[in-house]
């Protein structure tokens, strides 16, 4: 498992006391990631849980108050909520579409269809109308 406050990787038998230690059951912890590194802050060793709105880009809460203040800043949840929310509306406009599309596509598929009926009726009307013209000489 990976802790987000100390900011390190443990093995189970590391990890005990953070089970078992009163202040380090307060850490968050996750499964453990090879991209730990890259949820950490390079200038403040910090967790990135602050999404910078105005450099679309996550930051730790030490940038807020140096580089970034006055910026746009939300949490990093909250953006990724309404980015996930954003992705629901874009996908059932796609849906939406690709329905419509598809709805195109069948009414094609029956005019089509009804055009070749017209016409293999109407060959057969025109042959046997030959027939019996040639059948009057």
């Amino acid at each position: 498992m990976s802790c987000l406050v100390c900011l390190a990787s443990y093995c189970e038998t590391h990890l005990l006391p953070h089970y078992e230690v009163a202040p380090l059951k307060k850490h968050k912890l996750i499964k453990a990631t090879t991209q730990l590194q890259e949820k950490i802050c390079c200038h403040h060793d910090k967790l990135l849980e602050v999404f910078c709105r105005t450099d679309q880009q996550c930051i730790c809460y030490q940038c807020v108050m140096d580089e970034h203040k006055g910026h746009d800043t939300v949490s990093a949840a909250a953006e990724r909520t309404e980015i996930q929310k954003q992705q629901g509306f874009s996908q059932q406009k796609v849906q939406q579409k690709v329905s419509e599309i598809e709805k195109k596509l069948n009414d094609l598929q029956q005019a089509v269809h009804f055009i070749k009926v017209s016409f293999v009726v109407k060959r057969r009307h025109i042959f046997s109308h030959l027939l019996q013209s040639e059948r009057s000489r």
